[in-house]
């Protein structure tokens, strides 16, 4: 019988006997066995030291069998001592050998070993039993001392020539591309050589605003991450991006078209535009909250439903024509939109939808802005100015703010915006009073709409104007295409 302690029932276990009955040995160790009373009845036991240093006692009535269980217990710690013993040794010895290496591995480096045995052991926890000089050697493998000198131009060349980069929006490539190229200008030494103070004179010197600052701060962050990936930085350091502190822009209320001015353009654009570009550039960022980029690639194929079905209609963006080729997404075409929709899709146009968006000149890559209905989009037209100031992104925050306000999901305008929930609360959207939203998702074409429509597509202009514009559009896409 094994117990944890001798036995000592009350009033019937007397104290050992002051010699040992008989003593295990076994080279240097010992393990004496004594004699206890226990219910009148003799019990025998020995004791031993766990790996924890706890005393575990071992007992039995039979005197031989607990003389062979000493026995063997005592050979069993001797032989693991001579064990210990020597791996002790052995380790020493590995110990030593690991020295040596080290301190021809660090000889170049100009570092002491004892640095490196202090960081080392800072570190011992996590290397989880790694060698010494094993650790150094990868740290020399990981570039953490030799580094590929190149100028900051080369890198952004490299940068640009990237493979993921290609599948990126043409728009987002030309705006990253403008900041490196920028950036490599005014530095055209190495990347490696490139002072934190330096970094943070360009940046914060830019007259632009805080949230475009906020941009090029991590453009460059990309950039400094591919140069030390291609081990044109140190890996072993964070670079010098890590420093340069995030610039904060102060947010700023959204400033968006309200519901009277809405109807007030619209009236502009449906009585005096000489063609239906500026009013379906009003309804279609309006209502739909699409961006100029993606208006300018916009088939009336793209937007799916039959109109005379009870069925909602969705415009649906694939990748080629999303702002950063990430991922298609489908916006539903409200009530309103489908109303001012209906006599162009009854009319079974096909490609674009814009006639005057050239995307092939500079010059008119740009879809019609207020500025075109404050002074007409014909020379011989004179239109009189609106009541209210045009504001930058009008039309896509207006559309934000009372989709949200509408619905109460943010998740669902984000995808039909194309935004992060922060990018779309920060700077798209601002609260309405649902009423107020209301009023604005009620807009209507105003009397003699379809008229007017039916004047549009029967214009020889235009239908000029579209002809070329398909052709080209065509084009557009089909290089788009073979990108993606």
């Amino acid at each position: 019988m094994n117990a944890s302690s001798p036995p000592t029932a009350a009033g019937s276990a007397s104290r050992p006997s002051r010699a040992p009955v008989y003593v295990a040995r076994a080279g240097n160790i010992t393990l004496p066995v004594r004699q206890y009373q226990n219910r009148g009845r003799p019990i025998y036991t020995f004791e031993s030291k766990s790996a924890a240093g706890q005393r575990v006692p071992t007992s039995r009535r039979n005197l031989n069998a607990i003389k062979t269980l000493a026995d063997k217990h005592a050979t069993e710690l001797a032989t693991s001592g001579f064990q210990s013993q020597a791996q002790d040794i052995d380790k020493r010895e590995e110990l030593a050998r690991q020295f040596e290496e080290l301190q021809a591995l660090t000889k170049p480096l100009q570092l002491s070993p004892l640095e490196v045995v202090k960081a080392y052991l800072r570190l011992t926890e996590d290397l989880k039993g790694v060698p010494l000089a094993q650790v150094v050697q990868m740290f020399i493998r990981a570039g953490g001392v030799q580094v590929l000198s190149a100028t900051v131009p080369a890198v952004v060349d490299a940068f640009m020539a990237r493979d993921s980069l290609a599948k990126k929006g043409p728009d987002y490539v030309k705006q990253i591309k403008s900041t490196l190229t920028a950036f490599a200008g005014q530095f055209p030494g190495p990347i490696d050589q490139l002072a934190l103070v330096d970094i943070e004179t360009w940046l914060f010197g830019l007259e632009v605003a805080e949230t475009t600052r906020r941009t090029y701060h991590g453009r460059l962050c990309q950039l400094f991450s591919f140069a030390q990936a291609r081990r044109h930085l140190t890996r072993s350091v964070p670079h010098e991006m890590t420093y340069v502190p995030m610039p904060s822009p102060k947010r700023k209320k959204a400033v968006i078209i309200g519901p009277e001015e809405m109807a007030e353009a619209l009236a502009l654009a449906q009585e005096f535009a000489p063609d239906p570009d500026t009013l379906l550039h009003l309804v279609i960022a309006g209502f739909a909250g699409l961006r100029e980029v993606e208006l300018q690639t916009l088939c009336w194929e793209d937007i799916l439903g039959d109109e005379n079905s009870s069925d909602t209609p969705q415009i649906v963006l694939h990748e080629d024509q999303v702002k950063t080729n990430t991922s298609a997404r489908s916006v539903e075409v409200l009530p309103t939109l489908r109303a001012f929709l209906k006599p162009f899709r009854l009319a079974g146009l096909t490609g674009p939808v814009f006639s005057v968006c050239d995307i092939k000149h500079k010059a008119s890559n740009r879809l019609p802005r207020w500025s075109a209905l404050k002074i007409g989009l014909a020379d011989t037209q004179a239109m009189p100015p609106a009541k209210f100031v045009w504001k930058r992104n009008f039309l896509r925050r207006g559309f934000g703010s009372y989709r949200l306000s509408t619905l109460k999901n943010v998740d669902l305008v984000t995808h039909e915006m194309g935004n992060t929930d922060f990018v779309l609360l920060t700077y798209y959207t601002t609260p309405v009073f649902e009423p107020i939203a209301d009023r604005y998702w009620a807009i209507r074409p105003g009397e003699g709409y379809h008229e007017r429509v039916r004047t549009w597509l029967s214009s020889s202009r235009w239908r000029r104007q579209r002809a070329r514009r398909v052709k080209i559009v065509a084009e557009a896409r089909a290089a788009r295409m073979q990108s993606v």
